[in-house]
C-alpha cells in the first residue's frame, strides 16, 4: 500500500510537502518504537496524515459535510483545518484503511483531541517535531520531551501552537485548547 500512497502523493501534493510527509512517517515510527507502540501503524498514519492537505477549501467542506462532520464557525471560516479529518476519509475510502486507531491518528494530527490515544499523540507530535521544521530552541525541547513524556510533549506542543496563533490574526479552534488542557492534566498526574 505504501507505494500506492507515494504515487497518490506525487500526483496530488507538491514535492516539498511529500518530503515533509516522509519525515513525519519516519518520525512517527521512531517515536512509536521509543514508546513501545506498533511502528507500522505509526508509519502508516504518518504517511497518510496529509493526503488532503492540498485540497481546495470547497472540496474540504463538501467532503466533511458528506461525512457528517460537525462544522463550527471556525472550520467554516478556515476549511484548511479540515484537511486532517478529510485525510482520514481519503485513507479509508481510497486506500481501504479500516484500523480506527490509524484513522483517528490521521484525523487528530492538526487540532488534536482530548481523547487522543498514544498513537494519535505520536502522529500529532511527529507532524510538529519532524526534522524539517527547523532547529529552534523550542523544537529541541519538544523533541527531547517527546522521547521522555508523550503527554507533556502534547501539552507543550499545543502551547507552542497557541502562542504562534496568538501572535497572528488567525483563529484558535477550541479543540486545540481542549487538547492542551486535557494533556496538561494528564502530564501532571
Amino acid at each position: 500500500m505504501r507505494e500506492q500512497v507515494l504515487t497518490y502523493l506525487s500526483e496530488n501534493v507538491p514535492p516539498e510537502r511529500v518530503n515533509h510527509i516522509l519525515r513525519v512517517e519516519k518520525t512517527a515510527a521512531d517515536l512509536a518504537a521509543v514508546h513501545g507502540l506498533d511502528k507500522q501503524k505509526a508509519a502508516t498514519a504518518g504517511i497518510m496524515h496529509d493526503l488532503a492537505k492540498c485540497f481546495k477549501p470547497q472540496r474540504l467542506l463538501h467532503m466533511a459535510r458528506e461525512e457528517g462532520l460537525i462544522l463550527d464557525d471556525i472550520l467554516e471560516t478556515n476549511p484548511h483545518l479540515l484537511h486532517a479529518d478529510v485525510s482520514a476519509i481519503v485513507a479509508r475510502d481510497t486506500f481501504g484503511v479500516e484500523d480506527e486507531q490509524v484513522l483517528s491518528a490521521i484525523s487528530n494530527h492538526t487540532l488534536g483531541s482530548a481523547q487522543m490515544s498514544l498513537l494519535s499523540c505520536i502522529v500529532f507530535l511527529a507532524d510538529s517535531v519532524e526534522p524539517g521544521r527547523g532547529n529552534s530552541a523550542s523544537l529541541k525541547v519538544l523533541r527531547q520531551v517527546s522521547q521522555e513524556n508523550i503527554y507533556k510533549a502534547v501539552y507543550l506542543t499545543c502551547n507552542c501552537t497557541i502562542e504562534k496563533l496568538l501572535d497572528s490574526p488567525r483563529l484558535i479552534h477550541p479543540r486545540l485548547i481542549a487538547t492542551r488542557n486535557k494533556f496538561l492534566v494528564k502530564c501532571k498526574y
